[in-house]
């Protein structure tokens, strides 16, 4: 059964009716002083219980996809409590959960790592989500990254599970409710997104994988309105690239087929591109670019703005984002410049801090474990410091002492054979 860490309350603290603490699971414990107490749910009909606590909170649960109260079963991964999960797909299994510190709604994505599999894009992903731990405007803020060992990032020893806690979304764009969305909405929704490219590419960075379910609404009026880039596993640090298994083919930027290298340019198609896929009657195309699907995503930016639906500045910008040629292709920072983006000065913009660019990613730790790897045979002394982090410092001793020794056993054995 899952135990909630104690919950400290500091000497002299005083709790009023509206002050609130996070008790995650069946059995919290409370420490005053040196005294601890445990609080036990004890629910024998959960449907009245969940009523009761309504009426006297004034509210309803945070989300359907979470459970109302807590069980038995509950896990607890990190500093937050899984509930139950809701996608998957290759990248592994999505969950809900609550941080069990601030009560907040969290997702849990759970990765299988395997022996000459996935490693390097789990690695690599997982190094990004450490630098999103702070909040940058258009980017899905990390709230936690644990391997089932302890450490932050995979430490090797596969096969293992990676987890990567983030703020819960309410929707990804492939399952936002668009026609609940005023325009003014949508445009607001749109920009976070066009920022958060943006901040990447000001950053040198390629996100290579924009998709409808990498872009999130993390809220929507009244609250401020707030949405993502999320997934960064085949994100890389580069002015071009030739690799072509990148994002689904239907959404990859002409020069991706075509071309013998492709530019940050690519973001930029692939996010016309899903925003255009919000608009009936969706996906403008499954088939991988050609002239052909080109001029039935220009037939369909031209009907939009025709209908109404979409006004004469924003059809405008989709065009340019959405041209044949990366060389004239607009850039997310002249994108950001067009007119459009003042009809949703009216909507309340988020006020998530603005980071000019990220830092360079350090390899030197998944060199080394890179390295660490290669070894024919590693000890469990060795497993145990590579999940401290302590891999470098270890490798560097200690195997550098083993393989002094062996050399010495060696060379006694060939002057004994002698």
């Amino acid at each position: 059964m899952a135990v909630h860490p104690a919950v400290k309350i500091k000497r002299g603290s005083v709790f009023q009716h509206v002050n609130e603490v996070c008790l995650p699971f069946m059995e919290n414990i409370i420490s005053i002083g040196g005294l601890e107490y445990c609080l036990r749910y004890t629910i024998k009909d959960g449907k009245s219980y969940v009523a009761k606590r309504e009426e006297m909170l004034g509210r309803k649960p945070i989300l359907l996809r979470h459970y109302t109260f807590p069980r038995d079963s509950d896990r607890l991964i990190g500093n937050s409590v899984i509930h139950r999960s809701f996608a998957h797909g290759g990248f592994g299994w999505l969950s809900t959960g609550i941080h069990s510190i601030s009560g907040e709604p969290v997702a849990i994505k759970e990765v299988k790592l395997k022996r000459g599999g996935n490693h390097e894009e789990v690695t690599r992903e997982a190094q990004f989500s450490l630098l999103f731990k702070k909040e940058i405007n258009g980017i899905l803020q990390t709230v936690e990254t644990l391997c089932e060992h302890g450490s932050e990032l995979p430490c090797g020893l596969e096969p293992e599970t990676y987890y990567i806690t983030t703020r819960l979304a309410c929707s990804d764009f492939l399952e936002a409710k668009w026609e609940k969305v005023s325009e003014d909405e949508r445009l607001a929704i749109f920009k976070d997104t066009l920022e958060g490219v943006g901040f990447l590419h000001r950053s040198g960075y390629i996100h290579r994988d924009i998709t409808s379910r990498n872009l999130l609404v993390m809220s929507r009026a009244p609250d401020p309105i707030y949405s993502v880039v999320s997934d960064f596993g085949k994100m890389i640090q580069a002015v071009s690239s030739s690799e072509k298994g990148i994002g689904p083919a239907y959404t990859c930027a002409p020069e991706v087929w075509y071309s013998p290298h492709y530019t940050n340019a690519i973001d930029i198609w692939s996010l016309a591109f899903a925003w255009l896929a919000t608009y009936p009657p969706g996906i403008p195309t499954r088939q991988r670019i050609n002239e052909e699907t080109h001029a039935q995503i220009v037939k369909k930016v031209g009907d939009l703005r025709q209908a109404g639906t979409i006004c004469e500045d924003f059809a405008n910008l989709l065009l340019k984002m959405l041209s044949w040629s990366a060389g004239t292709r607009i850039s997310a920072s002249e994108a950001l410049e067009s007119p459009v983006w003042l009809k949703c000065a009216t909507v309340k913009e988020s006020d998530k801090p603005k980071e000019d660019v990220l830092p360079n990613i350090d390899n030197r730790s998944s060199q080394w474990l890179r390295h660490a790897q290669r070894v024919s045979r590693i000890d469990r002394k060795v497993q145990a410091y590579l999940c401290n982090g302590l891999l470098k410092r270890y490798y560097l001793r200690h195997m550098t002492e083993k393989s002094k020794r062996r050399r010495r056993m060696k060379r006694n054995q060939r002057s004994s054979t002698i």
